[in-house]
């Protein structure tokens, strides 16, 4: 499950289409909403204080 979100997070980034880079995002989000509700995982932050 995190190695399919990382594998979204990171597609969000090479789409050059922004059509494929909002669904890129939407698939990204879902996988995190499922992460945390499902598994009670939480994410790292984005950038490290």
């Amino acid at each position: 499950m995190i190695v399919r979100w990382r594998e979204a997070r990171d597609a969000v980034g090479e789409c050059k289409d922004a059509l494929d880079r909002l669904n890129d995002s939407k698939r990204a989000l879902e996988l995190e909403v499922e992460l945390i509700e499902q598994h009670e995982f939480t994410l790292p932050p984005a950038t490290y204080p």
